[in-house]
């Protein structure tokens, strides 16, 4: 994600922008194997993930996709954002 991005996504959760939006979407964050639940919220970047079956693992795999790594809370706001895994 470019810095940008990450910074507006932060603007955005602290002034409450796009509430709705990151609420859907973080509803369907920790439900997933990949949430983290420190900062806020993570989306684990040391896990991979099939977005079928919800199977993890710590190697990559075919058809398992790769944590990003981003603090949610903010990530969540921003429109243009998507979940590495394809689930929003």
């Amino acid at each position: 994600m470019e810095i940008g991005n990450i910074v507006k996504g932060h603007a955005n959760e602290m002034l409450g922008l796009n509430k709705s939006l990151s609420e859907t979407r973080l509803e369907i964050c920790h439900k997933c194997p990949l949430f983290k639940n420190t900062v806020g919220g993570l989306c684990n970047p040391k896990l991979w993930v099939n977005p079928e079956t919800d199977e993890t693992s710590t190697e990559k795999k075919d058809g398992y996709f790769k944590g990003c790594g981003c603090r949610l809370k903010a990530k969540t706001t921003l429109n243009n954002a998507h979940c590495p895994a394809h689930k929003w």
